[in-house]
């Protein structure tokens, strides 16, 4: 059996962010209609999926942004997003304002150097893995904005990373432009 299926153009994102062509992501909200994106305006934008009409701007990162997610644990209350300003930070959309700022602080401190390039949220516990364009992959807490530190790293920029949630043994898995896959055993923060 074969059903047609038709395409439909339901709005266009006229007002607030900068042109498409300037976007690097696009995020649903985990339960509405809220469509979260951002780019090279330094900015993230909310915008309201059924009908392209602006909700709220969110204005602090330094350089572009390059990644963003809305928070699995309290049902996209949150909002997570990357720069190449190196840091990470913690968002509220309703509030429309960064509640903590996640950032190398110490000379000595093994976080980003580098433009932070993705992240992915653990889907259970309130860790955000990140990686950046020299390979690097951090754990931070985003409820506390403590850094737990380098995970790994890959010889060229990460492109992907992914939780698994084995119920022994909990594994993230990352891949690099250096054509390696890397598996982490989370309750030893190493290779596994």
């Amino acid at each position: 059996m074969t059903e047609n299926y038709k395409l439909v153009k339901k709005c266009e994102l006229t007002s607030g962010p900068a042109p498409a062509d300037d976007l690097n992501f696009v995020e649903w909200h985990p339960k509405g209609n809220a469509i979260l994106c951002g780019g090279k305006d330094y900015m993230l934008w909310l915008m309201n999926g059924a009908t392209g009409d602006f909700l709220a701007s969110l204005a602090g990162h330094e350089a572009e942004v390059l990644a963003a997610k809305f928070t699995h644990l309290n049902g996209g209350k949150l909002i997570i997003s990357s720069s190449a300003d190196k840091t990470i930070r913690v968002w509220s959309p309703i509030k429309q304002e960064c509640l903590r700022v996640i950032k190398r602080t110490k000379l000595h401190q093994k976080f980003h150097e580098v433009d932070i390039t993705l992240l992915e949220l653990h889907p259970t516990e309130p860790v955000v893995a990140s990686g950046d364009l020299n390979g690097v992959i951090c754990l931070s807490n985003y409820n506390t904005g403590e850094i737990h530190g380098v995970l790994g790293s890959h010889t060229d920029s990460v492109e992907a990373i992914s939780f698994c949630l084995h119920p022994t043994t909990p594994f993230a898995v990352t891949c690099g432009m250096d054509t390696e896959l890397h598996i982490y055993n989370l309750k030893e923060n190493g290779l596994r």
